[in-house]
């Protein structure tokens, strides 16, 4: 809720992403001693504060520049088609007009994040001619789908609103 979201902002360093609508807030991620029967998933995520900043004596964009490279590093990006056939680079993906991609990172684990990435949508869309649309479909990847004839913005999100009624019942 914007009440909850507006609260929170007050308190956490946090960057506007242009005019995606979107803002990133940094969390820092402890990982386990990994023990037999452990993973990665068992770790501490914290929030970063605004006191946490004041502390290290860092600026929030030194902080999330840094984060963002440490991330392009450790979770490069994973690009599949609908028959699930990795791309290794955004430079050699081809959108085909009406075909889904995924877009995630290496670890397929809160690949959204890859939207984030400088220059990757550019990379992307440089052979493109028409719309490109980003599908949210969980914080774990994306869905790409290059406008079509058939598709447009407005069939789209009346399509996906039918879709997330039909999952709210």
């Amino acid at each position: 809720d914007k009440k909850e979201e507006r609260r929170l902002l007050e308190f956490v360093p946090h960057k506007d992403l242009g005019e995606t609508g979107l803002t990133a807030i940094l969390n820092l991620y402890f990982p386990p001693k990994l023990e037999e029967g452990m993973d990665e998933d068992d770790g501490v995520t914290v929030r970063i504060n605004k006191r946490l900043l004041n502390t290290w004596g860092k600026s929030m964009e030194e902080v999330y520049n840094r984060a963002l490279l440490d991330l392009m590093e450790k979770e490069p990006v994973q690009i599949a088609d609908t028959v699930k056939q990795v791309v290794d680079s955004p430079e050699n993906i081809e959108l085909r007009a009406g075909e889904l991609f995924l877009l995630t990172n290496l670890s397929a684990t809160k690949g959204a994040n890859v939207l984030l990435y400088p220059n990757l949508l550019e990379t992307i869309t440089k052979n493109i001619d028409t719309n490109l649309y980003i599908i949210p479909s969980s914080i774990d990847e994306v869905l790409l789908l290059q406008g079509s004839d058939g598709i447009d913005g407005v069939r789209l999100q009346i399509m996906l609103n039918r879709g997330n009624d039909v999952c709210r019942e």
